[in-house]
């Protein structure tokens, strides 16, 4: 399993517009560089399906299916729905504080190997 974690505050924003940047994919993808791009392919109650399609290390590229749940403008959680990967958990917690926002966001990936 690979877990990554990080914490950081961006000033002079409000949690929604965080909220919103996130579910963004023509904006996310400036974050996250090793998604190349997300598909919203349904909508479920509180969410929505999508494919990410993106890269690992820079070099295998490939997609996975996943789940995102949310709770706006404070949580968006994606799981693994079907892919390559034994199993994907991340998610972002986002929380006003005094001149902006906090943003706490973690990705835990099972490959099944190694």
């Amino acid at each position: 399993m690979i877990r990554g974690e990080g914490i950081e505050t961006i000033e002079g924003v409000r949690p929604q517009e965080v909220f919103d940047f996130v579910l963004d994919p023509a904006q996310y993808i400036k974050a996250d560089t090793k998604i190349l791009w997300v598909t919203k392919l349904g909508d479920i109650p509180n969410g929505m399906i999508a494919r990410e399609d993106g890269t690992f290390l820079g070099v295998a590229k490939g997609s996975v299916i996943t789940r995102y749940t949310w709770e706006p403008p404070h949580k968006i959680d994606v799981t693994l729905e079907h892919g390559f990967i034994r199993g994907l958990h991340a998610w972002f917690t986002i929380d006003a504080v005094p001149g902006g926002t906090r943003l706490h966001h973690v990705e835990e990936a099972d490959f099944g190997w190694g």
